[in-house]
C-alpha cells in the first residue's frame, strides 16, 4: 500500500521515460535531458547548461576559483567531485570494482574503458580506414597516421614525432647515451670510453658491452623514467 509520502514523490513525473520527481522543479530541469534545452548561457565563452548549477561550475574555469582544497597536499579543484577522487590517490581506495577480474578502480569512467576488454567492445571507429578502438585515445593517435600530424616536438633540437614514444626514444639517445663523449674517435659511448673506444678491448667485449646498452634502454622505458 502506498505512503503519504510515495503519492508525493510519485506526483511529478516524465510523460517520456516515467521517471518520477517530488517536485515541479526537479521535473522541469530533468526534461532538459529529453529537449537538449540550455538556458543557462556563459557570458564570457558562449557555453550554455541545462542546470544553473553547472553554469556557476563552469565560470570558475574562467574566474579560477578553487574552492574545494585537499586537506592533504593542499591542492585545489573547481568541483567537490573531483576532490573527491583526488583524494584516493592519497588513500589508495578504488571503489570501482571489475565483476570480471576485480581489479579496481578509482574513477568510474575508467571502469567503463576497462570492461572493453573484457567484452571486446570498440565503439570508436576511423572515418578514413574504418578500424575500430576501444578509446578515444587510440583513435585520436591512429588518425595521425592519415594526417601526418606530428604533435611531439623536442625542445632543443625541433625534431617532431607523431608518438610520444617517439620522443622519448629520442630523449633516451640524446640525453642518457651521450652521457660519455669520445673526442678521439667522435663516438657517442654509453659506458666508459676508456672502456667502449680502446682499440686493445676485445671485439666480443665490445658487443657485450652494445647488448648492455640496450638492455638498460629497455629498462628505462619499462619504469617510465623518461
Amino acid at each position: 500500500k502506498q505512503t503519504g509520502r510515495d503519492r508525493v514523490e510519485d506526483r511529478f513525473g516524465c510523460l517520456q521515460c516515467g521517471k518520477s520527481f517530488r517536485c515541479f522543479s526537479q521535473l522541469e530541469i530533468h526534461q532538459r535531458s529529453h529537449t537538449g534545452e540550455k538556458p543557462f548561457r556563459c557570458t564570457l565563452c558562449g557555453k550554455r547548461y541545462a542546470q544553473k548549477g553547472h553554469l556557476y561550475t563552469h565560470q570558475r574555469t574562467h574566474t579560477g576559483e578553487k574552492p574545494y582544497r585537499c586537506p592533504i597536499c593542499g591542492k585545489g579543484f573547481i568541483q567537490k567531485c573531483t576532490l573527491d577522487m583526488h583524494q584516493r590517490t592519497h588513500t589508495g581506495e578504488k571503489p570501482f570494482v571489475c565483476v570480471k577480474c576485480g581489479k579496481g578502480f578509482t574513477k568510474n569512467c575508467n571502469l567503463k574503458k576497462h570492461l572493453r576488454v573484457h567484452s571486446g567492445e570498440k565503439p570508436y571507429s576511423c572515418p578514413d580506414c574504418g578500424k575500430s578502438f576501444s578509446q578515444k585515445s587510440s583513435l585520436n593517435i591512429h588518425l595521425r597516421t592519415h594526417t601526418g600530424e606530428k604533435p611531439y616536438s623536442c625542445v632543443d633540437c625541433g625534431k617532431c614525432y607523431a608518438y610520444k614514444y617517439g620522443l622519448n626514444h629520442h630523449h633516451i639517445n640524446t640525453t642518457f647515451i651521450n652521457i660519455y663523449s669520445c673526442e678521439e674517435t667522435d663516438h657517442n659511448c654509453y659506458f666508459e670510453c676508456t672502456l667502449y673506444c680502446s682499440k686493445e678491448l676485445d671485439v666480443d667485449l665490445k658487443y657485450y658491452y652494445l647488448y648492455q646498452r640496450q638492455l638498460w634502454l629497455m629498462v628505462l622505458l619499462l619504469q617510465n623514467l623518461v
